[in-house]
């Protein structure tokens, strides 16, 4: 068999797989918005001048991320109830907003909206020497905003431990308080609330899906993933390669001068 009929014969197979594992991989991404980016960057304001933070003057930026091992997870493994239960808490894809201070980027607000309104994570920076308190308070204010994040969801959630560090500019204590959720053996959301003095000033959700489910999903390992990348582009430089050499083949075949072939070939490509 020739390389042309060879070629011929598997470009449509490792196109075929190619849409099935992206299919699979995407699976869940029908989107039901009910805000806007300006709902978002309003939300992202009003959570700043809640928290005392002057960004009226900074820069908004608001994009769509959405989690593709999550929405993977809720497709393909999650039992009939769970997919409900985990988007009660957290959205496979959220809006992300950056409230962005150009003299301090770290210290940008930064919110998570899901598509459906609700806030589910934030990050503003702490106010100057904001005064320390005792970490039973901090843990039960880390406590009281869990509860008015989730609502009854809260129920499921377990304290997993704290943490701590210092914010240089500031010279505040920040504390970090975690808890978590399992759905299966496969999932677990953790969540962290951050206090600096008697303010909260982080809030967050994250999804932890066990590393070894990649093993059983071929979509899901990097390897395969860089593979599919270098081979989408290896055939289309091949195929780009191809029809330009048939027009150069078939255009010096009827004798086209060499000035207006190169022009044309340079539209071909």
């Amino acid at each position: 068999m020739s390389g042309r009929r060879l070629f011929l014969l598997l470009a449509p197979l490792a196109a075929a797989l190619g849409l099935f594992l992206n299919y699979r991989h995407s699976s869940g991404s029908n989107l039901h918005l009910s805000v806007t980016k300006d709902d978002v960057v309003r939300m992202a304001r009003e959570q700043a001048a809640t928290k005392g933070v002057p960004a009226d003057a900074w820069t908004d930026l608001v994009d769509l991320q959405p989690n593709n091992d999550l929405r993977h997870y809720l497709a393909i493994s999650a039992d009939p109830a769970e997919p409900a239960a985990v988007e009660r808490i957290l959205a496979p894809v959220a809006f992300r907003c950056v409230l962005e201070n150009d003299a301090e980027s770290a210290d940008s607000v930064r919110i998570g909206v899901a598509p459906d309104g609700r806030l589910i994570s934030y990050r503003v920076p702490p106010m100057t020497h904001a005064p320390a308190i005792p970490e039973a308070q901090a843990r039960q204010l880390a406590e009281n905003e869990l509860r008015t994040r989730l609502g009854n969801e809260r129920n499921g959630f377990v304290y997993t431990g704290a943490g701590g560090v210092r914010h240089e500019a500031t010279k505040s204590e920040i504390k970090r308080f975690t808890f978590r959720r399992q759905f299966g053996e496969d999932l677990a959301i953790e969540s962290s609330v951050e206090t600096a003095g008697a303010k909260v000033i982080g809030f967050n959700l994250t999804p932890r899906i066990a590393p070894e489910r990649e093993k059983r999903f071929l979509e899901l390992s990097t390897p395969f993933n860089t593979m599919r990348g270098v081979g989408i582009l290896l055939i289309v430089i091949v195929g780009l390669v191809y029809i330009v050499f048939r027009f150069l083949r078939r255009s010096r075949q009827h004798e086209v001068p060499m000035p207006r072939l190169r022009i044309l070939a340079a539209v071909r490509f």
